[in-house]
């Protein structure tokens, strides 16, 4: 019986293609990353890329899965095109600078869904690196944004949201955070994590 070979249909809307070369040498990049993928069936045009992720080891495979790991890519991989929205096998995300773009414009009922985080801290050496710290949150998130920043020396806080999340926890968010931490040396010691 042949090996079969479960794989997402990963479609990007992208502008400012550069070269179709190096779009494609950047896609093909994705699974030098990830060992556990395969990416195949790589189209490219100037207005849209698609191609099909797999991985031989998990036949579990799910579109979050693997909308995580395109993202996580995106955010760490300087690309040679600008991404205007990803969709995974029909889920549908927005990338940080859309929704940065589209926060201003956002009503109210369309963001209700936002966490307000607080850091009980000490040792901050400098507000603007705090600041900064704690910015780089959606930039290593790509679904998440955040907002209403405050600094001071004992206590940090800040509002959580995701635009693309309309079930969004305390909870998730709290273990985001918790992660982020863990994965990035902050510029002050972190006592306790909360969020609401």
């Amino acid at each position: 019986m042949a090996a079969t070979l479960k794989a997402m249909r990963v479609e990007l809307d992208v502008s400012n293609v550069a070269s179709t070369e190096q779009a494609r040498a950047y896609i093909e990049e994705i699974q030098h990353q990830y060992a556990d993928l395969t990416v195949t069936n790589i189209n490219v045009t100037g207005s849209r890329i698609t191609f099909d992720v797999g991985s031989p080891g998990m036949e579990d495979l799910s579109p979050s899965d693997i909308k995580f790991r395109i993202e996580e890519f995106l955010n760490m991989n300087v690309a040679p095109f600008a991404v205007k929205r990803i969709n995974i096998g029909g889920a549908v995300t927005v990338t940080l600078e859309a929704a940065k773009a589209t926060a201003g414009t956002t009503t109210t009922a369309a963001m209700k869904k936002v966490v307000s985080v607080e850091l009980s801290v000490s040792n901050v050496a400098s507000t603007e690196q705090a600041r900064a710290y704690i910015e780089e949150i959606q930039h290593q998130y790509a679904d998440l944004t955040v907002t209403n920043i405050n600094v001071t020396g004992s206590r940090i806080t800040f509002d959580v949201g995701s635009p693309g999340m309309e079930d969004l926890s305390p909870s998730d968010i709290k273990f985001r955070i918790e992660e982020f931490l863990n994965m990035n040396v902050a510029p002050f010691a972190v006592k306790s994590v909360s969020a609401r």
